[in-house]
């Protein structure tokens, strides 16, 4: 009968509802099921990371030639930035950061665990030269540009990992590295205060911390650093 169709018309539509309400939740199972497999995998690869990070930490404890060799290693990645500062700038000149010595924002909270200049091993009995310094703060916390400036590299440097180089008016520039991630892009200018990146542990043997350095021409052709707790403000 007529009513008879309708109702199968009616159960049919209701079925054909139902399969693809199925097919539609199937789907969204599945990914998240990929999904969750791809988090425990990078999850996973970040245990082994951190494993051997801290494997390697444990030998440089141990080996002064291995030592020597990573501050070999940090010694040309310092050298290469103030090579990268000898380019001419197009910047106008900027009173505002360079005559804020004692003033400056600190670019993260935290324990200072390495200071600028001269840092003698206790083991080893080997002096090195340390151009900034480390404050340690845990993975993911944000980093502020201590002064206004134009980003000028952004990205991955060997040495430092992770690092932000921001210059202030081409005769004062502050480096960021160890990040986690950047949150600018060469050429963009900041602002003082302005995030740019976390704190991370990229090509750190000292755990999570932030390398913060300021480096002046003070006339020169060639940067100079100079102590980072002189400019930034007393805790």
């Amino acid at each position: 009968t007529e009513q008879n169709m309708d109702l199968k018309e009616t159960l049919e539509s209701e079925n054909r509802k139902l399969r693809i309400k199925k097919e539609n939740y199937a789907k969204k199972h599945a990914s998240y099921i990929r999904l969750k497999t791809s988090m425990e995998n990078k999850q996973n690869d970040l245990f082994v990371q951190r494993g051997a990070k801290e494997a390697l930490i444990q030998k440089l404890s141990q080996d002064k030639e291995l030592f020597k060799a990573r501050i070999r290693e940090y010694e040309e990645a310092a050298k290469k930035i103030g090579e990268l500062l000898k380019k001419p700038s197009e910047e106008a000149a900027d009173s505002t950061c360079s005559s804020a010595k004692g003033r400056l924002p600190w670019p993260v909270s935290g324990a200072v665990v390495k200071k600028y200049g001269k840092v003698k091993h206790a083991k080893f009995n080997v002096v090195t030269w340390n151009d900034g310094i480390s404050v340690s703060a845990p993975i993911g916390t944000p980093v502020s540009a201590v002064c206004g400036g134009k980003v000028m590299f952004a990205g991955w440097w060997k040495g430092f990992g992770i690092l932000v180089l921001l210059s202030h008016g081409g005769s004062m520039f502050s480096v960021y590295g160890h990040l986690s991630e950047s949150a600018v892009s060469v050429g963009q200018a900041v602002s003082r205060g302005d995030i740019i990146g976390k704190v991370g542990d990229t090509m750190s043997l000292e755990g999570p911390v932030l390398y913060f350095q300021i480096l002046r021409k003070e006339g020169r052709k060639e940067p100079v650093s100079v102590n980072p707790l002189e400019w930034l403000k007393e805790r």
